[in-house]
């Protein structure tokens, strides 16, 4: 299932008590149970912040720009997160700064608003935030405003569409996409001292402080088509795999096209990324955007790199399996290119029970 898809399904806050706090890496890292593997892990998750590649890729990517998350914006992350589980959904959460905080949230927002107005130049013009890591996708705002954005999306079904339970999940993934686009400082901070994968993240870098390079990263909005999006698997500089993104659903046009965007996406790897990378690790994962135009039976392309994130188990591998087929992700069997080829039947089943309340059956 999407991974947004299962962030958004757990979208709601808890209370987190200090033992939760002080042992949080055990369910990140669940499987590296020395100090060095844990050290490992780490060490490649930092390795694929975005300062480390987008200077690299800033001509095959999408326009972007970024300002320091201090060590205490990380630990005001870390300390306000925990408490908002313990006021009401309908109570200020900004109730829970002091007057010193609230100060240091306000000088945050200005300098977010500055640098999202460098984008934002007509009313539909929007940005992606995220940190140097992850965004805040799993934040209970984007919930609030997920609804409406699916109801809007299976409104412009016919109702024969209306009815295929592909068509539904393709409007949840856009609505997804689309409520995590933002055009002020003040949602990007509600978002993000809401959001569990923000708090596990600050904890991790502030544990590696020796490497502290937090940012907030503010990126160009571009509406990626869902069945356009394609996961990369790079091991030993070489692109062993490719898989489709959004694996859940049955894209027609992406099955009828599918050795043309496989012909592009590898000609991109090779020819205007991996060398732009020598210099960076050797084995990552990467994520793929393609734009598609078809005008009577004439294709056009264009590839562009989302973002990189680590090769590890804890990395959604998509259509391909850590446990049975890491020896397909390491080279050994060539390479290899999956996407769905038919509508799975009963893919409301496959949801988490939270959103398949979002599909109506008619």
């Amino acid at each position: 299932m999407s991974d947004f898809l299962k962030e958004l399904s757990n979208a709601k806050l808890r209370r987190v008590n200090r033992d939760e706090i002080k042992d949080f890496s055990d369910p990140i890292l669940a499987g590296f149970i020395t100090k060095d593997s844990i050290d490992a892990y780490q060490s490649n998750v930092l390795d694929c912040n975005f300062e480390n590649w987008y200077e690299k890729l800033k001509d095959v990517t999408f326009r972007s720009e970024y300002f320091p998350i201090d060590t205490e914006h990380a630990e005001l992350f870390i300390k306000i997160y925990p408490k908002l589980g313990l006021i009401s959904e309908n109570s200020d959460w900004k109730s829970l700064f002091t007057k010193e905080e609230l100060n240091i949230l306000k000088d945050l927002e200005t300098k977010l608003d500055f640098v999202i107005n460098k984008f934002i130049h007509k009313p539909s013009d929007y940005v992606f935030v995220k940190t140097s890591s992850r965004s805040a996708k799993d934040s209970p705002l984007a919930g609030k405003i997920f609804k409406q954005i699916y109801e809007n999306y299976l409104n412009e079904l016919n109702e024969y569409e209306k009815n295929s339970e592909n068509e539904q999940v393709c409007c949840l993934l856009k609505a997804s996409f689309d409520c995590l686009k933002v055009n002020k400082g003040s949602q990007v901070l509600e978002m993000f001292f809401k959001s569990e994968r923000i708090y596990q993240d600050m904890l991790l870098a502030l544990e590696k402080i020796n490497r502290f390079n937090e940012n907030f990263i503010i990126r160009e909005f571009v509406q990626i088509d869902i069945d356009m999006e394609f996961r990369g698997f790079v091991f030993n500089r070489r692109l062993t795999a490719l898989s489709q993104y959004n694996y859940l659903i049955y894209s027609k046009r992406l099955n009828e096209h599918k050795d043309q965007i496989e012909c592009e996406l590898k000609n991109f790897f090779y020819n205007q990324v991996m060398h732009k990378l020598e210099n960076f690790i050797e084995n990552y994962i990467i994520d793929f955007a393609v734009f598609f135009n078809g005008h009577n039976k004439l294709l056009n392309f264009k590839c562009s790199v989302i973002e990189i994130n680590p090769f590890l188990e804890t990395t959604d591998s998509a259509l391909f399996s850590w446990e049975h087929e890491k020896h397909i992700l390491q080279s050994r069997d060539g390479f290899s290119f999956r996407i769905t080829g038919r509508s799975k039947p009963g893919i409301k089943s496959m949801l988490p029970q939270d959103l398949r309340s979002y599909i109506h059956s008619k």
